[in-house]
């Protein structure tokens, strides 16, 4: 029987009180460069 060679990777934003994202509450969720600038944060 042939083994599945699979990787899980997932990140975990949290927005409860601006903990992780978005870095101010007056910042809306549809922000892209937001959420675009993180991305280098989490490819590692």
């Amino acid at each position: 029987m042939a083994t599945a060679n699979k990787n899980l990777k997932a990140t975990w934003v949290a927005t409860v009180t601006n903990l992780d994202w978005p870095s101010v509450s007056s910042v809306a969720i549809t922000d892209e460069a937001a959420r675009v600038s993180m991305l280098p944060l989490m490819q590692n």
